[in-house]
């Protein structure tokens, strides 16, 4: 019997040590801030409320306050002196008691950068001073407070072009301003990660910042919309590094970080939710066409483990795990996106992105998640998105037809007429190929589809893909023997040059568009490789080619009638 009852305990201390979803409160649908999304949160530990500002529901942006009594259980509106604007994606957090919030989006595409306190006490805002050095206005910013420390973090963002820089504002009064801890990156720089908005993002240490996904398409730059990369920032180097991809891409997920447990230098955060492919109201369209979606229970945890306090290269893993429920299967939140979290003693509260006001506790800390079930092998990062599809009909089209109805052209003429049919064959096949990886690419960038380099240069190469096939196709014959015509000379001038420019350019564009993608090194390397091959073989036919005409007498360049096709081509 004594077995037993021992036995049973530790079964009982195992479910509780769990990662847990425990609801604390239902949908009030008839008083309180209602269903909305991209909201600031805080809690009071010591008045047990959890306070809210802004977001958004419905198209309506808010800019108002209110907080949740968990003794009384109902829901009450702040009505302070003077508030923030109307906003929402801002970077927020809790330290001494107060709420701090920065940056965000209001009505009329009007853009933040100032920094306001709400104090949980008086219950009054009040904005505070910005420095000398602060980060341009914008939305769509990620960050946080890490707990019991005073530094607010925020990271890239968007306004009218996306950002890649990282700033930290000191809450201190006698400190109070804006530091620039990574004054970002161009998005063809495969070591930092590519300037975005919506992405998530939280302070795992005091010193670190982890962040995923995020849209990376759009505002003058390209790339996945949404992304699955995944980077962490170190404040004491002043180093991002990239980490592995285990889950899904995501835009609008929330992240936070654990309570700390036994172990004082493991840390942990987690991720939940955001938009994968799932129609959910009030999202904005996302360019993933096919997604292994993450299952309703799945909780991202990453795990950042320092062998001493002054480790600078700290063990780093992302984990998949399962969050139960505390009352049986329906005891968990619906997948939401643009939810918010904060981070309390017994673990993770999270409000919005859902239907309703409901709240939700992740019950637990950074030792729970040892006894949580790992979903699969722990990482899983399987979709096919618009950039996929783009990246794959280039490289048929330009990256090897195409390629090799030049390579036919110019090295097998003596094989006529078959180098003309082979020719036509990889040059027609190749643009159609590329004709569909350009309505995938111009698909896949929400806005300002040609405002940057790669997308300028792909059009660049698309029209004139075009043109060449035109201009095939009403070519003017050649005539018999070695002569032609002014005309044809000119136009077999223009076919070449304008082909073997367009094939070189589309070779740049490629490789430009594989560091948009931020693809993994693997797929660098083979890209690389590939083209080397390409070029070696140019190189050494062409230096054959080169001794086999000297050899024979002929000038290089111009073709012997051995060398000519039909005459009616």
């Amino acid at each position: 019997m004594k077995g037993v009852t021992v036995l049973l305990l530790c079964c009982i201390v195992r479910v509780t040590h769990q990662l847990q979803w425990q609801l604390l409160a239902a949908d009030n649908k008839t008083e309180g801030p209602g269903s909305r999304r991209d909201c600031a949160l805080g809690y009071h530990d010591a008045e047990n409320r959890l306070f809210l500002f802004g977001g958004r529901s419905k198209g309506k942006i808010h800019n108002d306050t209110w907080y949740y009594d968990f003794d009384d259980k109902n829901w009450t509106m702040v009505n302070p002196t003077t508030a923030p604007e109307a906003r929402f994606t801002m970077a927020f957090g809790v330290w001494d008691n107060k709420m701090f919030i920065s940056t965000g989006e209001g009505p009329k595409k009007v853009f933040y950068n100032d920094v306001w306190r709400f104090d949980f006490v008086t219950m009054q805002w009040d904005k505070l001073p910005q420095g000398t050095n602060p980060p341009e206005e914008r939305y769509g910013a990620a960050g946080g407070i890490y707990p019991g420390q005073s530094l607010l973090w925020m990271s890239h963002g968007f306004a009218d072009i996306r950002y890649s820089n990282t700033f930290t504002y000191d809450l201190i009064n006698s400190r109070n301003k804006w530091v620039e801890e990574f004054t970002g990156t161009s998005s063809y720089n495969p070591r930092y990660p590519h300037a975005r908005c919506v992405q998530g993002a939280t302070p795992v240490t005091p010193d670190h910042f982890v962040m995923y996904g995020g849209c990376l398409g759009g505002g003058e730059t390209g790339g996945p919309c949404p992304s699955s990369d995944s980077w962490l920032f170190s404040r004491v180097n002043k180093k991002w590094k990239r980490l592995e991809e285990c889950f899904s891409p995501r835009m609008f997920p929330a992240m936070a970080p654990l309570p700390m447990g036994v172990n004082k230098l493991r840390y942990r955060a987690v991720m939940y939710g955001g938009g994968q492919k799932r129609p959910i109201e009030d999202t904005d369209e996302f360019s993933v066409v096919w997604v292994d979606e993450a299952p309703m229970d799945e909780i991202g945890v990453f795990t950042l483990h320092m062998s001493n306090e002054g480790d600078d290269d700290p063990s780093t893993k992302w984990e998949r795990r399962r969050a139960k429920a505390t009352n049986g299967t329906d005891g968990i939140p619906s997948w939401r996106i643009g939810h918010s979290f904060s981070t309390v003693r017994e673990g993770i509260l999270m409000f919005g992105g859902g239907k309703g006001d409901d709240i939700w506790l992740l019950k637990g800390d950074v030792d729970s998640v040892d006894e949580s079930e790992l979903i699969g092998d722990g990482c899983s990062s399987k979709y096919w998105s618009l950039i996929h599809f783009h990246g794959l009909f280039m490289f048929l089209g330009w990256g090897l037809l195409l390629v090799a109805g030049v390579f036919v052209a110019r090295f097998l003429k003596h094989k006529d007429p078959l180098w003309f049919h082979l020719h036509r064959i990889f040059q027609v096949v190749g643009l159609l190929f590329s004709i569909g990886g350009f309505i995938c690419g111009v698909m896949s960038v929400p806005s300002d589809h040609f405002k940057f380099g790669h997308g300028a240069i792909g059009l660049i190469v698309f029209l004139i893909g075009l043109l060449q096939a035109l201009n095939g196709a009403l070519r003017p014959h050649k005539q018999e023997g070695d002569e032609q015509t002014i005309i044809r000379r000119i136009w077999e001038f223009c076919h070449r040059f304008f082909g073997r420019s367009a094939l070189i350019l589309a070779q740049v564009n490629i490789s430009l568009g594989m560091f948009l993608a931020v693809v993994p090194t693997a797929v660098f390397a083979v890209w690389f490789g590939y083209l080397g091959v390409w070029v070696f073989l140019f190189v050494l036919m062409n230096i054959k080619k080169c001794r086999s005409e000297c050899g024979n007498g002929i000038k290089p360049g111009v073709s012997s009638g051995n060398y000519q096709m039909n005459s009616k081509l």
